[in-house]
């Protein structure tokens, strides 16, 4: 771990005070960020009201093409996932879900759907970590996101 700022990029997807029954991340173009490894998402929700009743569920989605339109994705398959997002946020002291997308995906964009149940109160936010254990160096990459409405 000599640099660990030239092997990985972080990006912040999503943040939040408030949500709506279902919000999106903003997207990754995997395209934009070639040699790749892995990328950790992760959905923290912040100092809110979550309970039986009032919760927010992530799910990893990709999508071929038409980035910016939600209906062009569909939920990562369970083999292209190390792990997953386990459950819902249902209880502050659960107040993060991590997921795992592998390299040998078969998609061109990633985001996290969030779905609201009852009304989830706190800051929600959703970053991603992309590593680039395989190919080495990545001084200088940058990562193309978008948002999907």
């Amino acid at each position: 771990m000599k640099d660990l700022n030239s092997e990985i990029r972080v990006v912040t997807l999503f943040s939040s005070p408030t949500l709506d029954a279902t919000d999106y991340s903003d997207y990754i173009d995997l395209a934009s960020f070639p040699g790749w490894e892995s990328i950790v998402f992760n959905v923290y929700q912040e100092m809110g009201t979550v309970g039986a009743s009032n919760y927010i569920t992530p799910t990893l989605i990709e999508a071929s093409a038409t980035p910016a339109t939600n209906g062009s994705y569909s939920a990562v398959d369970s083999g292209d996932l190390i792990g997953s997002f386990s459950a819902a946020l249902t209880t502050t002291a659960q107040d993060e879900q991590v997921g795992f997308a592998r390299s040998d995906i078969d998609t061109r964009y990633l985001c996290v759907k969030l779905t609201e149940t009852g009304t989830a109160i706190g800051n929600f936010v959703v970053t991603a970590i992309l590593s680039f254990a395989r190919e080495g160096v990545c001084s200088g990459e940058s990562v193309t996101t978008g948002t999907v409405t």
